[in-house]
């Protein structure tokens, strides 16, 4: 996955005069496997040992700099806070035990979040990979998100927006994405995330209200979920809920695109290809910008589809 941006972090640290103690407070906080979990850690030389413990430690808005693979431990997160690794192998964050979460998110509502080079590893009976239950904003990228019983991400935080960037998710029992914001305003996008063998789908937006959710995907693939009904690439539900395809493609699931009780879904430039059936609606609207590619699936239902103009 590449690295999207920008790294200050070595430099940083490697400034003389921050390799002291860092005491309560400290906007930067080092993470290493070699740390120890005790008061004064968070210095390169003498970093912490979890990212819980650094997360208590570290000032609204800091950074938690994870210095080397290694397992790191669940994490809950309450305020403004970067999690970044930039290095090789992994930066390992796994639930406590079964139907546990790997990271939650209950920030206040002025709250940014990024998460960034992680592997949030669910072991195959860890809950959710990350559930996004308050802030303003959630960023992923360059991280990958697997194995978990229900979905990789749930967004569920009340008049939000989120972003995932060249980001993995995997083999879950749910959904890869699903997001959820109960009846309040919601933003996102997608880029260059990879939705693979997710049982039930790759991405589902809810949102039954009179508020919207409102979701761009660009350069994005959705393949091989389909083990569990829907089983569709990418699915919107309720009349509240707009999605937008761009350059992306939706390959080997169920269904490619779903658009269910009033949610709309746009798709234009992308690829619905070797999927049971291409589209489908029940209650919902499929606008086509007639620049896609629809072959090769056991059902092309090109019905399923509306016509529309670019403008």
């Amino acid at each position: 996955m590449r690295r999207r941006f920008p790294v200050f972090v070595a430099s940083l640290l490697l400034t003389p005069g921050l390799a002291g103690p860092v005491h309560a407070a400290s906007n930067l906080v080092a993470v290493s496997a070699r740390g120890v979990d005790a008061a004064g850690c968070g210095s390169v030389a003498c970093p912490c040992r979890t990212l819980q413990y650094a997360q208590n430690l570290v000032a609204p808005g800091g950074q938690l700099d994870v210095m080397e693979s290694g397992e790191y431990g669940a994490l809950t997160i309450t305020k403004s806070v970067d999690v970044v690794y930039a290095g090789t192998g992994v930066a390992l964050v796994q639930p406590t035990g079964a139907g546990k979460n790997g990271v939650q998110v209950f920030a206040g509502a002025a709250d940014v979040v990024r998460l960034r080079g992680l592997t949030i590893e669910g072991g195959g009976v860890g809950l959710n990979g990350v559930v996004f239950r308050s802030g303003a904003r959630l960023e992923i990228a360059d991280s990958a998100i697997r194995n978990f019983t229900s979905n990789g991400v749930t967004l569920a935080g009340a008049n939000s927006r989120f972003s995932v960037i060249d980001t993995v998710i995997s083999d879950n029992a749910g959904f890869g994405l699903r997001a959820i914001p109960a009846a309040t305003n919601a933003k996102g996008e997608m880029d260059g995330v990879q939705l693979l063998e997710n049982a039930m789908g790759g991405a589902l937006l809810e949102n039954t209200s009179s508020a919207l959710t409102e979701v761009v995907v660009t350069k994005s693939v959705a393949m091989g979920n389909r083990a569990v009904s829907p089983g569709a690439g990418f699915r919107v539900a309720g009349a509240g809920a707009r999605l937008t395809l761009r350059e992306t493609t939706s390959k080997d699931n169920r269904i490619g695109v779903s658009a269910n009780n009033g949610g709309v879904l746009r798709v234009s430039g992308s690829t619905l290809v070797g999927n049971n059936t291409a589209a489908e609606k029940q209650g919902g609207v499929i606008e086509s910008f007639g620049d896609n590619v629809v072959r090769a699936n056991a059902n092309d239902a090109l019905s399923a589809l509306t016509p529309v103009s670019n403008h």
